[in-house]
């Protein structure tokens, strides 16, 4: 693995709480938080740039989110009020 991936990853598992905390209050639920969180950190990881600043993780946490209720949107509980 190369020094450049190392450091992504470790700048990402920095940021894996803020994500799935943002997830799981968007989704109230924790499979689904998890799944979300999941996919957020690897559209950040396949980012060109590798900046994962605390914006930029909340913006993709939510985006996956929101996906993810979209898809579940049969489900009044998924994105709280």
């Amino acid at each position: 693995m190369s020094k450049r991936t190392e450091e992504r990853i470790l700048r990402l598992r920095q940021s894996e709480q803020e994500c799935y905390s943002v997830c799981y209050y968007l989704l109230g639920d924790e499979q689904l938080a998890v799944q979300a969180a999941q996919q957020a950190l690897c559209e950040l990881f396949r980012s060109e740039d590798g900046a994962y600043g605390p914006e930029r993780v909340r913006a993709a946490a939510m985006r996956h989110a929101v996906k993810l209720a979209a898809r579940g949107s049969s489900r009044p509980d998924l994105l709280r009020a």
